[in-house]
Order: structure tokens, then sequence, then C-alpha cells
């Protein structure tokens, strides 16, 4: 108002009239009708704004962390993901092509907005992972290799940095140009064969003539060549024409590695020279942001392996053990040693074996047939018989010259700091998207889909890694039960009095008297709401014909219970005759197949309530394993009525004690009788179709350690289901042995391994449990004379076997989570366990270890969960 009235006051003739007050009521108007206009602008754009929030928000699964603010345009807006944009690319930029970084040594922690900012908001606006798992051992050409073709290196004949082949007596480094240590076809060959264009700056492998061919644009690694001399290069490929621009785009870094190897992984050099690779990232994208195309790429980053302090303090010299050890084997030293007799000769391996295993708590020595099964590093000539697998700060050495390095890898591909990452950008991925540990096997066919190319063979998983990609692509559903053999459910056996063992007189495998029944076989602890898979539940017919139509619907309940997820499958692929039996007791489920002779699963669920019942009924023994346990008499073991093979049959061909006896391998229980109470031991338990041979290795080793952690997870997890049972793989190969040529060389028949497949739901019940938050521990343990898990707790011995679902079902021709949505079967079968649940400080601890069989008697044990 006082600017009106001084208006007034400049103006003092001219009057105030009633046409004054229209015109000022008619610029009033426009004014408030000009505001109205602003606001609904920016509320339509406000809304816009909004829905771009809404369209990132919906691909959030974990994680809701904005990308990092930035005064570079193309990551400048952190409520927009450029990822995100809806704008168009360039006239004629298609397809999408996929741009894939290496950098080698880049661990997910070391991903931070301070020292990468670049990767920092691709990780945000895209998708990433918990980690991605290297493949063993951790180093750079197995690794980077088996990221190209999508192989372990047993497969793909990369299996160090430096390698000898016995067959061509040729070494590694002098040769490495020679396609035949390359095997496997890699992603950029797949391309190139299928009509489509591919360039590779330095990548492993990619300079050599694999296969007949190169990729269409390539370079020879030069080590001192400036690193932003590749990313200009990278600029130019994909800012190149339609007709000469590149599908995919590969470059390798060896920034920040060889800064950590020098100085260490956490220092200022090591910061800086990742800072350096972020910078020259950020470079491209500024560059490709400039001219419209930065939006128009798929983008994966990639490395190889985390990195871990290292120094000389806690090398393991050879020679202290084996004098003149280079004499008498070829020696390749490291993070990860292997040796091979210069003979060739098994015994000196063997003497070499005994006089350096268990000496020190850092390294395990061990033969090649007793690593990890996830490692898949067995099958292949160019690894070595003895395998010295060390603890991060420990180095392999012959002697006393050793050659020391700040930062080191190649250790245990589970280790938290080996540990490699994955980062994917761009239209075809999701925004801010965290995904479960995967390996890096996997990538192998994400990148085929990307590019549009057909994947060669590999041991990745078709469609595993789709839950990173915006639409999900039309795949062939998965008959689950295709290949599989007939299954047949047969109810409860009756109720048997038998002898308590072995050596009672009255002990006659084929002969078992009944007894009116005085157990309710149907388990308190199944309620009648426990059914999850009803389509999958046999029909009884006349198997059942017998049972009263109550006792059908608990045994209905029961299946479901301990099967969760459908019964497990068996594949036919060895033509076996006869069905799979699945065999119902009060506790669990057996599945077996007659011409085997032995339960191929054991599947149970077990709880709180069921472990306290277990407990308090009086046990036959614990599974503390003694010198009085050890001397136990055998229990009285029973043929199963309920098989179409004859009772003297059985006892005859199955139940070969003496067979068994001579080669010191103990008859137990497939379903661990420290699970059992003593009334349904001696009512179900010592059926042949319950027997499981076992060596000592394994009996006072893992099988120990793992009913200690059942009894554990079921009490604080709300419940696990266990499947268990035999691996028949004696060549090493990761594949099931065919069953026929089995039972004619292995006698008496005896697994090479035992498996376990562990789930809970969350601390709910996994009856009923939502897919999502089912979590799985998979195991593969040797079953092996020797106990291989000197120094190490029960923790560490049980996470140093994990593996995955899918290596299992490749070891046993089973099938797992039959009925599950098949997007989320793959997701289980590949999803990859880096560490077990917890278990109580005396199982973490390598304290109770002193007298387990092998330990030296002058070397102090460690202290703790030791690393």
């Amino acid at each position: 108002m006082a600017g009106f009235k001084e208006c007034r006051l400049a103006s003092p003739n001219v009057p105030y009239t009633k046409k004054w007050r229209v015109l000022l009521a008619v610029l009033l108007g426009v004014t408030m009708i000009g505001i109205c206009l602003l606001g609904f602008y920016a509320s339509t754009k406000a809304r816009t704004r909004e829905h771009v929030k809404d369209e990132i928000q919906a691909a959030i699964n974990k994680t809701t962390t904005p990308p990092p603010r930035s005064d570079v345009l193309w990551r400048h807006d952190i409520f927009s993901c450029l990822s995100a944009t809806n704008s168009t690319c360039p006239e004629g930029y298609n397809p999408v092509p996929l741009l894939v970084i290496g950098i080698d040594g880049l661990h997910p922690d070391f991903v931070t907005p301070d020292v990468t900012p670049v990767l920092s908001y691709m990780k945000s606006c895209g998708v990433t992972a918990d980690s991605m798992v290297p493949v063993y051992p951790t180093t750079t050409f197995p690794n980077f290799y088996s990221i190209g073709t999508g192989l372990y290196p047993e497969s793909h004949g990369i299996v160090g940095n430096k390698m000898h082949d016995p067959n061509t007596k040729k070494e590694f480094e002098a040769t490495r140009f020679s396609p035949d240590w390359w095997l496997g076809e890699p992603i950029w060959n797949t391309v190139t064969k299928q009509g489509k264009d591919a360039a590779v700056y330095y990548w492993p492998g990619s300079d050599v003539f694999i296969d007949g061919t190169y990729a269409s644009n390539f370079y020879q690694y030069r080590k001192t060549e400036p690193i932003d001399v590749r990313t200009k290069q990278v600029l130019n490929w994909l800012s190149s024409s339609s007709d000469e621009r590149p599908h995919i785009v590969m470059v390798y870094f060896e920034k920040p590695m060889s800064a950590i190897q020098e100085f260490g992984p956490f220092s200022e050099e090591a910061k800086h020279s990742l800072s350096l690779v972020d910078k020259e990232i950020d470079k491209l994208m500024i560059a490709l942001h400039n001219i419209g195309l930065a939006h128009c790429l798929n983008i994966l980053v990639v490395s190889d392996h985390g990195a871990a302090s290292a120094s000389c303090s806690s090398s393991f010299y050879l020679e202290s053990f084996v004098p003149n050890i280079t004499a008498k084997a070829h020696v390749f030293t490291g993070a990860v040693g292997r040796l091979r007799a210069v003979s060739g000769d098994r015994a000196v391996e063997d003497e070499i074996l005994k006089a350096s295993q268990c000496k020190n708590p850092r390294v395990r020595v061990l033969p090649k047939s007793l690593l990890p099964r996830r490692y898949h590093y067995a099958n292949n000539p160019r690894i070595e018989e003895v395998i010295l697998d060390t603890k991060p700060d420990t180095r392999v050495v012959t002697d006393s010259t050793n050659y020391c390095k700040k930062g080191e890898h190649g250790f245990n591909n589970l280790e938290p700091r080996m540990q490699a990452t994955f980062i994917g950008f761009g239209p075809d991925l999701k925004v801010n998207y965290t995904a479960r540990s995967f390996r890096n096997v996997e990538l192998y066919n994400l990148m085929s889909h990307l590019v549009k190319v057909e994947p060669r063979s590999n041991n990745g998983t078709m469609g595993s890694l789709d839950h990173f990609l915006r639409q999900l692509p039309q795949r062939s559903p998965l008959d689950t039960h295709k290949d599989l053999l007939e299954e047949e459910v047969l109810p409860l056996a009756e109720r048997r009095k038998v002898p308590e063992n072995a050596t009672d007189e009255t002990c006659v495998c084929n002969y078992v008297e009944p007894v009116e029944p005085e157990i309710d076989y149907v388990s308190a602890n199944i309620s009648s709401n426990s059914t999850n898979n009803a389509t999958e539940t046999e029909d009884y017919d006349d198997t059942a014909s017998t049972v009263s139509e109550e006792l059908k619907v608990n045994l209905f309940h029961q299946q479901n219970f301990h099967n969760p997820w459908g019964f497990v499958g068996y594949s036919n692929a060895d033509k076996l005759e006869g069905k799979m039996k699945v065999l119902l007791h009060t506790d669990y489920v057996i599945g077996l197949q007659e011409q085997i002779n032995l339960g191929l699963w054991v599947s149970f669920t077990i709880n709180k309530t069921i472990v306290t019942e277990n407990e308090d009924s009086e046990k036959p023994g614990s599974t503390e394993v003694n010198q009085e346990e050890t001397e136990r008499p055998p229990p009285c073991w029973q043929a199963d009525q309920r098989l179409e093979r004859l009772p003297e049959d059985q006892c005859d061909n199955v139940l070969n004690r003496q067979a068994y006896e001579d080669k010191e391998i103990t008859l137990m229980q497939l379903y661990p009788e420290e699970l059992e109470t003593q009334e349904l031991l001696a009512a179900e338990g010592h059926l042949l179709s319950n027997m499981a041979p076992m060596r000592a290795g394994y009996l006072k080793g893992a099988y120990k350690a793992i009913v200690e952690a059942i009894r554990w997870w079921a009490a604080i997890k709300g419940g696990i289901n266990v499947v268990l049972g035999p691996v028949f793989d004696y060549d090493l190969d990761g594949r099931k042995d065919n069953m026929a040529d089995v039972m004619k060389t292995v006698i008496p028949l005896v697994p090479s391994d035992y498996y376990l497949v562990i789930t809970s739901c969350n601390g709910s019940p996994v009856v009923n449990c939502p897919v999502e938050q089912l979590d799985v521990l998979p195991f593969v343990f040797p079953n092996s004379d020797v106990q291989d898990n000197c120094f190490m707790s029960d923790m560490e011995y049980l996470q140093y076997h994990l593996t995955t679902v899918k290596d299992i079902e490749l070891l046993t021709g089973l099938r797992f989570f039959r009925n599950v949505y098949i997007r989320d079967r793959v997701m289980l079968q590949t999803v990859q366990a880096t560490a077990v649940w917890d278990l109580p400080a005396e199982r973490a601890s390598t304290r109770k270890v002193n007298n387990r069989i092998g330990k030296s008697d002058n070397i102090p044990v460690e202290e703790g969960n030791t690393e």
C-alpha cells in the first residue's frame, strides 16, 4: 500500500474514480491468473520429477541411498539417475553397446564417495551385489578369464598366473601367447563368431589367437602405457559410426593392484591409484554425455579379486619341513603353494604331504582331492597334486629367500578380503538394486544377453542374473520333473522289536518281530496347516490302502513338513531300473533307489521343540568322539520290509559288514541318530535303508561339527530344513559318476563325499516361508580317511566347505526346490553364501582342536576364530 500511496501523491490531479478501480481489478485478476498458471507449471514439473523418483524407487531392492551430489553434469542431479532417464539416443545409435571395465584388486569396500565418487554414483544408480565371489585361486589371469568365458580355471586351463603343463612340458610365463593354454570361448570370440564386433583393450587372453580367431580390435599389453590412452580409445570406439561401432568393448586397468602390492591395500598410494581410475571413467562419461551418449550404453564394472595386507613375518618355509624340496618337486610359491614330484612319483608327494601337514595353523597342506568342492580346482593335469592353501598374510616359500609384498591375493575365495566388485549401470539394468553374492562365472551369460548373442556352454546358469535386468527376458520354462525317476511314497514301517546291537546272538538281519505300535508315528510337531506343496503330494493308491483315512491325512502333512518344497528328485541319466522309493519315518523322509542300495537323500525339518525333546530323551551316545564311543558295539541293522528287494538280498548284498570293517568304515545312520529319541531310534533307526558308510576323517570331523551346528541353528533360527546324503564323484570332475560303474568298482559301496543343504527362514518356520526370505547353506564334505580339519574351529571348517546348491545338484544328480517358481529356484541354486550362521563361542574357537589327529605338538593353537 505504501507504493500505491506514493503513486497518488505524485499525481494529485488524477481522480480516484470507478474507472481506476475497474482497471485495478483487471490487473489483479491477470496477476492471479498468471500466478495460477505458474503454480500449475511448477506442480507439473514436480509431478514429473516425482514420477521419475517413483520409477527409481520401484527398482530399489535393499538400499535407498541417493547418488552422491556432484558438480559434474552427467551425475549432478541427486534425485534423478542418468540411468533412469527417458531421453532418446542419437539416431542410429542402436543397439545399445556394452562396456565392461575390469579393475584389478578392487574390493567392494574400496568403493567410497570420497575416493571413487564415479563408481559410487554408478553403484547407487545401478545394480550391485554384496560381493562377487572370485574363482580359486583368487589371482588375476584365472579370474578375468573366468569372467570372460564363464568357466572355472580347471575348465578353461588358466589355473594360475604361473603354471606348468605336464603334458607339453611348457611353462606359461614363457609361452603364454600359445593358444594351447587358453581353453573355452571368451565372450569377445562369441560375439565375433556371431557376426558382431568386439573391441578389447588389455583383457587377459584377448591378445591370444584362441580357437582360430581374435577380437575385431585388440591390443597387446604394455604395462607402461598411461591409462588415459585406453579411455580415449574406448571413447573412439563408442562414438564411432554404427557400421564401425563395437557391440562390446572391454578394457582392463592394472590399478589399484599395482600400488597395493607395493604399498599395501590401505595406503594413501593405493587410494590415489584407485582415484586415478575413477577420474578416467569420469572423463569418459563426461565426453559421452557431451555428445548425448552417456545414457545410451550398458556398463559393467568388475574386478578379479580383493586384496589383503602382506608381509614377510609369517612365511611358510617348505625347506624347514622337506629338506632340498626343489630337487624333489616342482614348486609354485606365493599365496597358494602348488607342488608336483619331479619324478611324477605319488609316493614322493605323499612323503611331502606327511612332512608338511598340520605344521602351521595358517597353512592347509592338502591333496587336491580334499580341497573344497567350491574351488573346482582338481580336474586338470595342470593343477598340481599337493596344494598349500594359506590364510591372508601368509606366503609359501621354498627357503630363506623370500620375496615380500605389502599387498597380496590368491587366498580362499570366501575370504572376506578376497571378495570382488560388481557394478552394473545403464538403460537395461535396474536402479539402486543390491543382490546377494554370486560367483563370477555367472557374468558370461549376462554379457551374452546384453549383447544379444547365444552363449557357449559354460559353468554359469542361464537366467541366474536376470534379476539385475529391468525387463525380464522370456525363457523357456524348466520342467523340474523332466528325466527324473518316478517316485513311490511308502508309509511308515511297522514298529520293530530288535536287539540293541549286532553282538547280541538274537540279532538276525532278515528277521523282525512285529509288535503292537505304541508310538504316535505322526510327530506332534506337525500341525494341520504345515502343507506347502499340495499339488506335489504323491497319490498313495494301493501303497497306502491299508492305512486309515485319518493316518493318510497325517502322512500328507508329515511329508510336506519334512519336504516343504517337494520331494528331492533324482535324475535318471544312468537309466537305472525301478523307482525312487520315498520312505516316510516319524522324524524324517528318505529317498532311496534300490539298485544303488543306499539312501540318496534324507530330508527333515527340525526346530527348538524337537531338539529339546530329543535332548530330554536318553541317548545311546553323544556327538563328542572319544575312545569309549568308538568301541561301542555296532547296531543291529535290519532289512527294510517295505522295499521290493527281499530281506535276505538286502542283508547279503547291502550289509557287507566284514568288507566295511576291513576298510575301517563305520556304518552310521543317514539321519543322524544324535537327533533322534532313543525310542524312535530303536523302532525305526537301524533299517538298512537308513545306512550310511562313513570314513574316520568325516565321522570325527565334519559329521560331529555339523550335528552340533544343526542342533544350535534349529534352536535359534525358528526351525530349519536339512537335506543330506552321499556324493559319488571319484574322478573329481564335479559331476556324479556313472552309478553302474561305481557299483562295479567301489566295493563295498562308499561315498566319496557327503552333502548338506540347510535352509532357514529368517527366524520363522521354514514351512510356508516366502521364498525371498529363504537363506540356504549348502555344504560338501570329503568322506575321507584323513581328518583334514587340524587347527580349525568347527565354524571355520564348516565355512571352508560351503558351496552352492547347483554344485550339489551336479555332484549328485538330485534336483532341489522343485516346487519353487523357476526364477526363484535359479537364484537359490546359484547364490553363494560367504559365511555360515553364528555358532556358540566354543564352536567358533580353535581352543578345542588340541586332540585332533595330525596336529603338530610343538605349534601353539591360535585363539579365537582364526582367519
